[in-house]
C-alpha cells in the first residue's frame, strides 16, 4: 500500500515537471494559481484546524515572500530558487514575530484573530502607501 503512494507521488512529479513543454502558458498558469491556493488551504488546515488558532495574517506571510524574493532577484540579480529559500526565512521570522507578540500575554482566540487582522492590514497600508519596496509603483 505504502508503495503505491510513493509510485503515484512520483507520477505526479513527472507529470509536474513535464507539463510546461506540454501544455500552453495558460494551463500553466492555472496550474500554478492551483497549488498556490493548495498551499494557502494546506497553511490554513495547519494552523486552524491542527493547531486551533483563528490566524487572519497568513497574506502578509505570503506577500513577505514574494517581495523578497522579487526584490532580490531585480536589484541584485539573485536566482528565484535562492530567493525562495530567503522569502520563507522572511516570513517565517514574521510569523514568529507576530506569534511571540499574540502568545506572550496569552491572549484569547479572538484577540488573536483581530491581532493578526490588524498586523496584516498595517502591513498591506504600510506597502501600499510607502514607496520604499516599490509597491506603490507598481513592483
Amino acid at each position: 500500500m505504502h508503495l503505491r503512494k510513493y509510485w503515484s507521488a512520483l507520477l505526479l512529479l513527472v507529470i509536474a515537471v513535464a507539463a510546461p513543454g506540454l501544455v500552453s502558458r495558460n494551463w500553466v498558469n492555472v496550474l500554478i494559481l492551483t497549488m498556490l491556493f493548495v498551499f494557502l488551504c494546506q497553511a490554513w488546515n495547519i494552523v486552524g484546524g491542527i493547531a486551533g488558532q483563528f490566524s487572519l495574517a497568513h497574506s502578509m506571510f505570503i506577500a513577505a515572500g514574494a517581495y523578497t524574493s522579487t526584490l532580490l532577484y531585480l536589484d541584485f540579480g539573485i536566482s528565484p530558487w535562492i530567493g525562495m529559500l530567503a522569502g520563507g526565512t522572511i516570513a517565517a521570522a514574521l510569523g514568529a514575530g507576530v506569534a511571540w507578540l499574540s502568545f506572550r500575554y496569552a491572549l484569547p482566540p479572538l484577540s488573536f484573530a483581530l491581532v493578526t487582522l490588524a498586523l496584516a492590514m498595517l502591513a498591506f497600508l504600510t506597502l501600499s502607501s510607502v514607496d520604499l519596496f516599490g509597491a506603490s509603483g507598481g513592483l
